[in-house]
């Protein structure tokens, strides 16, 4: 049964981990607290369609090559 509204549901909260930062300590974690609430994170563009493109053709034609090879080995 699907709730109106609800989105998908995130993982189990065993399986899910915190915002975590290395060399533990009140102000490290007083940062943690700060980057999850605004992120300072850079942000990455999203690639063109063109470009998309062109990586898949890169991934099929690699894919082929090795499937080749794999072939050709008795």
């Amino acid at each position: 049964m699907r709730i109106s509204g609800a989105g998908n549901l995130p993982g189990a909260p065993a399986h899910v981990t915190p915002f975590v930062k290395r060399q533990k300590c009140a102000l490290a974690d007083a940062e943690a607290i700060c980057e999850a609430a605004v992120p300072t994170m850079r942000l990455v563009a999203a690639k063109s369609k063109e470009i998309q493109g062109a990586a898949a053709v890169v991934q099929v034609r690699e894919l082929l090559i090795w499937q080749g090879t794999q072939a050709s080995l008795p």
